[in-house]
């Protein structure tokens, strides 16, 4: 009882830090402070989850990306904050759940669970409150009568004209009394509020719904063979009593399948084992060393089209291990051939990953970082490493269930891992700063977070020469041609930038919005005095 007083508590004075924290806020300082007070709540009324190495680990991610999101300010580290913050609470709540996949479910089970519980125990707590119960279902009782009785109120008020003269000053009056009512507090902070009540809710109290802690303890991260025999069924009957002779046990995975898969496997990891030697010579020989840009050679199309064909091939070729690996298979005596090719096929694959990346870091080379390359790159990390788990899962017979719980906790590493960096002004410097100026996406400059905009209105002359060298292309494929239209829509996002950040308070700083601040407020005065 008392633990449940601490939570409601909890709940409604996080609920009014919240209001006050974030609303008309950005996030900033104000995230951290936040996070940091229900981190001390939480350890308070969860104190033995903390043991958890999981909950340890997660711990630590939050306040990390907390940080990042006081210095950077990015949207990955905004991200990344929420998404550990939330697997925290998952695994504070359950200290027994294992696996990234499974506590994410858990926690977004409870954001319909949980308040859906709180309603139903706010009705058995009303049943002790006679006249309030009877209060609440006098409301719920009356909304369908309200609403007829309504429409019956439209009819009389069209039908006579003296009352609809007096429904009409009825009418005005309730309106200006809901609006009185709006002006100070709005339907959009009521949302705000709720938004904010549902996911604290999930955090001061605990889903009950036991469905995917129990699924992730079902699974074992170790296979075990599985031996399925026909026991008990006669083979024959006896000519001279009649009664059934009872056979010893058939196994019913005969060993004529295992080995009929085992060959089918091998015949086909040999096939595309020599597929795949072919590409990655025909890579090594082009990619890897001297690599030329032909004349008429489309660098976008073998970037683009033929990373997401070779990426997905990588794809399929981890389904397909893993389709042959399963079961009994492991435990197959004569699988070594089949093992030997499984791992030929890997190594082969982490040496395509390479050439993937390089076929990457020429086109940024060319044409820029953005986005999706870098994406591209963390994509391929992920998949070398997924690729060396699997060769640990074959080599060590380990279950799918691993494969999983590990290569997920990787991309919550790296996740985190993203949020230590100030991407987009790296991104503005170097497409800024680049050689091939006739190939830089100009328009991506107004996408950069306003983090990118001091570096962006100090090299304008870069900008301006970039557009003037698209202006000589062939095809062009850009939309800013001209500088001043750029310049323009340049200002139009530093004005917006201004203007918002002049209207929060502290409770929004963080260290590159205040730096953004400073340098393009003191360059629009400069620029006003020159005027």
């Amino acid at each position: 009882m008392k633990t449940r007083k601490l939570q409601t508590i909890s709940f409604f004075l996080s609920l009014f830090l919240y209001n006050y924290f974030f609303w008309k806020e950005g996030l900033g300082i104000n995230l951290f402070i936040f996070s940091l007070l229900i981190i001390i709540i939480l350890i308070i009324n969860y104190r033995d989850s903390f043991r958890s190495p999981n909950v340890q680990l997660t711990f630590s991610g939050t306040v990390l990306t907390a940080i990042m999101v006081v210095i950077f300010n990015s949207a990955e580290a905004k991200f990344a904050h929420m998404f550990s913050f939330l697997l925290m609470v998952a695994f504070i709540h359950e200290s027994q759940l294992r696996s990234v996949t499974f506590a994410f479910l858990h926690m977004v089970s409870g954001l319909y669970k949980v308040p859906l519980d709180i309603y139903r125990r706010k009705n058995r707590e009303l049943q002790k409150f006679p006249r309030i119960n009877f209060l609440f279902r006098i409301v719920r009782l009356s909304f369908i009568p309200l609403c007829v009785a309504f429409i019956f109120y439209i009819l009389y008020a069209i039908a006579n004209p003296i009352f609809g003269d007096y429904a009409g000053r009825l009418w005005k009056n309730f309106i200006d009394v809901i609006n009185s009512f709006f002006e100070n507090i709005s339907f959009a902070r009521m949302m705000f509020i709720l938004m904010g009540a549902i996911i604290l809710s999930v955090v001061f109290f605990r889903n009950e719904t036991r469905i995917f802690l129990d699924c992730d303890l079902s699974f074992s991260e170790k296979l075990s063979r599985i031996r399925n025999t026909r026991r008990n069924k006669p083979a024959a009957f006896s000519s001279i009593t009649r009664q059934p002779i009872y056979a010893a046990s058939v196994p019913l995975f005969r060993s004529i399948a295992l080995k009929n898969q085992n060959r089918r496997g091998v015949i086909l990891l040999i096939l595309v084992n020599v597929l795949l030697l072919a590409e990655n010579i025909i890579d090594i020989r082009w990619l890897w060393f001297g690599f030329s840009l032909p004349e008429g050679f489309s660098l976008q199309h073998y970037v683009r089209e033929g990373t997401g064909f070779l990426i997905a091939s990588i794809l399929l070729s981890m389904g397909l291990l893993l389709y042959y690996f399963r079961k009994n298979q492991n435990f197959y005596q004569k699988n070594k051939l089949l093992k030997s090719w499984a791992y030929v096929w890997i190594f082969q694959n982490v040496i395509l990953c390479f050439s993937v990346f390089l076929r990457n870091y020429h086109y940024i080379d060319f044409h820029g970082l953005a986005y999706k390359r870098i994406g591209v790159d963390v994509f391929l990390i992920l998949t070398v490493f997924g690729l060396m788990t699997l060769y640990y899962k074959i080599k060590e017979v380990k279950s799918v269930y691993y494969l999983i719980k590990i290569n997920t906790w990787a991309m919550y590493v790296i996740l985190v891992g993203l949020s230590c960096y100030n991407w987009d002004v790296k991104i503005g410097d170097y497409n800024l700063a680049h050689w091939n100026k006739g190939e830089i996406d100009v328009d991506f400059y107004l996408d950069l977070s306003d983090k990118a905009l001091p570096s962006i209105y100090a090299n304008l002359d870069l900008v301006k020469e970039q557009i003037e060298a698209h202006g000589h292309n062939k095809v062009r494929w850009i939309t800013y041609l001209d500088y001043n239209d750029f310049k323009t829509d340049l200002d139009k996002k530093r004005d917006n930038f201004l203007r918002h950040y002049e209207n929060h308070s502290w409770l929004s700083y963080n260290v590159q919005d205040k730096r953004a601040f400073q340098e393009l407020a003191g360059r629009e005065l400069s620029e006003m005095s020159e005027r």
